[in-house]
């Protein structure tokens, strides 16, 4: 049965005083709001996050078109209650969901997105499947997964019967993974696309360009995904540099943020060696127009 669709663009929010989560969710929705001033922005959280009266949850609520919140098992860690939320979804929110992970910048208006031909869509990882521990639990369950292998990071679900059955089964390989203490919702997705043989159409990469994977080459993205591993130490993108910047002051740099919606250029530095590629311009032409609006940026 389909359902009536409007779009909705959704954060799974985990915060806490310990994590950024809450932080990066913040810079991301402001970049969306930005270049899609329309945008219905929902941020799906526990009542833990729900709760903080922080600075960063603050302008998410100011942020955000509508803020749902889930009673979870208070016993779950911070990764177990965002992979939960982020599997739940399909079923807590209606109308046709475009998931966002929170290490995301926006560049540009996403309206396109939505129009794929199967009701679940998201863009090829560009790794032949999980890899590490993931991958030894695969292997010693007799799992295959979806090749290509999808990314978690951004996905497109039109709100129909079959897109809520798919995600209640992807749901419950997650838990049957969580036994073990591994909790990703990207192995559990690609399983579940082979068990139900579910359809997907494959997005172009420029709706979920990783920035550090160099392999991948992508003119004008759309969405940069930045990849929150190993956060604290790394300070390249504006992502990082807001993102500590309002965890540390409790103010989000919104000079910066209008340089990065103005530019599209996601990185601190930019003499970055994928800059001028990413951007589709001349490195001269990118730092022409960061000195132009931050006169004291090096």
């Amino acid at each position: 049965m389909s359902r009536p669709q409007p779009i909705k663009y959704v954060y799974a929010v985990v915060g806490s005083e310990e994590n950024s989560f809450a932080e990066m969710a913040a810079v991301s929705a402001a970049t969306l709001r930005a270049v899609m001033p329309h945008a219905h922005i929902v941020i799906l959280s526990d009542e833990k996050t729900a709760a903080l009266k922080t600075p960063a949850t603050e302008y998410l609520r100011k942020t955000a078109s509508e803020w749902v919140v889930k009673t979870l098992d208070p016993n779950f860690r911070d990764v177990e209650r965002s992979r939960h939320l982020t599997l739940s979804m399909r079923q807590i929110i209606d109308g046709h969901i475009v998931k966002l992970d929170v290490d995301t910048l926006i560049a540009r208006d996403l309206s396109e997105i939505v129009n794929h031909e199967a009701d679940f869509a998201a863009v090829a990882n560009g790794l032949a499947g999980p890899f590490g521990a993931l991958k030894e639990l695969a292997e010693e369950k007799g799992w295959t997964y979806s090749r290509p292998y999808m990314n978690g990071g951004v996905w497109s679900a039109r709100d129909t019967d079959a897109t809520r059955d798919f995600f209640k089964k992807a749901h419950a390989l997650w838990r049957e993974a969580a036994v073990y203490g591994h909790y990703s919702d990207q192995l559990a997705i690609n399983r579940a696309l082979v068990v139900e043989q579910f359809p997907i159409t494959w997005l172009p990469a420029k709706y979920n360009f990783f920035l550090f994977y160099l392999r991948q080459m992508v003119l004008n993205p759309y969405i940069y995904h930045v990849f929150s591993w190993d956060f604290d130490a790394r300070d390249e993108t504006v992502l990082h540099v807001l993102t500590k910047e309002l965890k540390s002051t409790g103010v989000l740099n919104e000079k910066e943020l209008a340089a990065f919606v103005a530019s599209k250029n996601p990185w601190r530095r930019p003499f970055h060696p994928v800059l001028s590629k990413a951007l589709g311009r001349p490195y001269t032409a990118v730092r022409r127009k960061f000195h132009e609006l931050l006169p004291n940026w090096v």
